[in-house]
């Protein structure tokens, strides 16, 4: 068997990377290996000075609360439920299956592969599978994509795909909706490049399915922020390619061929309305809150040195010179293209000089290039992006389509370039690396100058440099020595971000969850947890909780609430924090604070009767409640915090 597999991979060179990968992932399940955060409890419990048993690398990172505090927790909380498509136990019921970030049981699970695992593995071998199966899919989805553009050249599709695992962007993103509308794109590319040559029908039909397939997971990630530039790239990309097909084939050709992704369209659409018919209701709540449903964004809010710094974000990994930022809006991709774009705009004027023909592609990624920075940069394209319906994207979401937009411009550079020499010869190489030197200068000084605190100034002309002598030795058709000094970059770049964390027990196994699961399952009531920080552990630990992250509103649980900002403050993708009135001789009416975007505070008396639901009711507070209504269960003390249970009596 194992002589068989040999033979099969030195005959296939091109699976070696991937099968490496996958035993790699394989691995990194079994022992229940995964990138999360959730030590930062740990932290808040037992105090950064204390050893964490389960952290095996790195450190927890805070800014990752999205991960740690709310999708792992909710992820859990499906679990202890036997993952259902409506969550009961949220408030009033959500439905899970318009997250995108956690398992639910239902037909359109079948396009959430990283959710299988949950079905078949216990919890965290399941976790650590999705965690890394995401990396898996975003590697070999850049392999194979580099590999149909540039057939053979294996050590630079290696190359080139783990320099956009190890970028910051990806690192500091690390989710679901982030990482799947890049593989989900770029699979979807590959397939409607193989799907337009010519093969038997049985081939068409299966790559058609396979087609619809992918396009029904991209949708279903139901991230609009990411999944619209990531859209715009493919689309840009996609249309040049059948600009590209015009030189061999007719018109009526090509119409024929495209027929075939067109039935798989109709797929996607059957699907999607399939879908939301069955969710129509979530969807619209969702769709029509004021964050994010009907958030507008204007162009020109991003200076350059923000825009333009994936290469120095090296100093985000520093807790001290990040300090009071967060390093996941910042976070970008260095963009080789800021050096590649004037050769490449070179190679292109000889082409059409020497074969009076355009590489609609090529040419497509420069001008959607350069759209991006306009919109980043100014306000200049507002009225285009409102026509379009795609002004919600927040500004910083387009740096997905960036990073994607670079990778894919260098492997066309890559093979245009194998393809023409630079008419100019050397000596104009060695003023171009003269005038990349210059700007190197000049924008690591107008950085410094931004942003003082985060970076010197001579670190910043040196992070420039390795970028632009990486683009140089591109152009100089050391293209695996670009690649490597890219990825090198990139790692440099990331390496700290995300601690490698076995398991879930401190969410799972800690005295509080203890506490929850004893008292819930003796007696099942309902749940409020004070403040923000253990807002979902009674959902993580299987109990109904009234605090904790609504995906979208519930507007009958304020429908009687004598405050007239109510709606405003409610109707949003928000975490609903409680805090509870300590105050003996006054009484606290139930009141709504706006605190964020995602973020508003409900200030209660903790027995106010608007909570009785003929349930028992539940109170975790943060420090001593005194009211007499109350009857104390348990007092969880840590060494660097300490928690009481109480229970309501009406």
């Amino acid at each position: 068997m194992i002589n068989k597999i040999k033979t099969i991979l030195s005959r296939n060179r091109i699976l070696l990377f991937p099968v490496i990968l996958f035993l790699l992932l394989l691995l990194l399940t079994c022992f229940r290996i995964n990138g999360s955060s959730i030590g930062n409890y740990h932290n808040l419990f037992f105090g950064s000075t204390t050893k964490d048993a389960d952290l095996v690398v790195n450190n927890p990172r805070p800014v990752r609360s999205d991960e740690w505090m709310v999708f792992t927790q909710l992820a859990l909380s499906q679990n202890n439920n036997d993952y259902p498509v409506i969550n009961k136990d949220i408030a009033n019921g959500q439905d899970m299956s318009i997250l995108g970030q956690v398992p639910y049981k239902d037909w359109s699970a079948l396009f959430h592969p990283e959710n299988w695992g949950y079905f078949v593995l216990p919890f965290d071998n399941a976790f650590a599978l999705k965690w890394w199966l995401m990396a898996f899919l975003l590697i070999v989805s850049c392999y194979y994509f580099i590999l149909k553009i540039l057939p053979g050249k294996i050590w630079l599709a290696v190359l080139l795909s783990l320099s956009i695992f190890f970028s910051p962007f990806i690192q500091w993103w690390y989710q679901f909706i982030t990482l799947a509308p890049i593989y989900y794109a770029l699979f979807g590319t590959i397939i409607f490049m193989e799907l337009l040559k010519t093969r038997p029908y049985k081939h068409k039909i299966l790559l058609s399915l396979l087609l619809a397939y992918v396009g029904f997971a991209f949708i279903l990630v139901c991230y609009p922020g990411f999944q619209i530039p990531c859209a715009a790239v493919v689309l840009t990309f996609l249309i040049g390619y059948i600009l590209n097909l015009k030189k061999k084939y007719s018109v009526k050709d090509i119409l024929k061929k495209l027929l075939w992704p067109l039935a798989s369209v109709a797929i996607v659409g059957l699907l999607a309305g399939v879908f939301y018919l069955q969710h129509a209701n979530a969807i619209y709540s969702l769709t029509h809150t004021l964050y994010p449903g009907q958030r507008t964004v204007v162009g020109g809010t991003i200076n350059a040195s923000q825009a333009l710094s994936g290469h120095l974000d090296i100093n985000l990994q520093d807790s001290i010179k990040s300090a009071d930022q967060n390093q996941s809006e910042l976070s970008s991709f260095p963009l080789s293209m800021l050096f590649l774009i004037i050769p490449g705009v070179l190679l292109l004027i000889q082409e059409y000089r020497s074969k009076k023909k355009i590489d609609w592609p090529y040419l497509l990624m420069m001008i959607l290039f350069v759209t991006i920075l306009v919109r980043l940069l100014t306000p200049f394209l507002d009225p285009v992006y409102s026509l379009l319906h795609i002004n919600t994207v927040p500004l910083a979401r387009w740096y997905i389509a960036l990073g994607m937009v670079n990778l894919m411009f260098i492997v066309l550079f890559i093979k245009k370039s194998i393809r023409y020499n630079f008419s100019a010869g050397s000596k104009w190489l060695y003023v171009y690396g003269a005038a990349c030197i210059f700007y190197s200068i000049v924008y690591g000084l107008y950085f410094h100058h931004s942003l003082p605190a985060y970076m010197g100034s001579l670190k910043a002309i040196v992070l420039t440099l390795v970028l632009a002598v990486s683009a140089l030795l591109l152009i100089k058709k050391k293209f695996a020595a670009g690649a490597l000094l890219l990825l090198a970059l990139g790692v440099a770049s990331t390496y700290q971000v995300n601690p490698l964390y076995r398991g879930t027990d401190i969410l799972t196994k800690t005295p509080l969850s203890q506490s929850i699961k004893k008292i819930d399952q003796k007696n099942p009531g309902t749940w409020i947890a004070e403040g923000l920080t253990i807002e979902h552990f009674p959902l993580l630990n299987g109990a109904m909780s009234l605090s904790g992250t609504n995906y979208y509103p519930q507007p009958e649980r304020w429908k009687d609430l004598q405050q007239k900002d109510k709606e405003y403050i409610y109707n949003r993708y928000a975490h609903i924090a409680f805090f509870f009135d300590r105050d003996l001789n006054q009484t606290q009416k139930v009141k709504l604070d706006y605190q964020q975007a995602d973020y508003y505070i409900v200030r209660t008396e903790p027995c106010d009767p608007r909570w009785n639901n003929n349930k028992p009711i539940y109170l975790i507070a943060a420090s001593p409640l005194y009211d007499i209504c109350l009857t104390p269960l348990d007092t969880v003390k840590y060494p660097m915090a300490v928690f009481y249970i109480y229970k309501v009596n009406y």
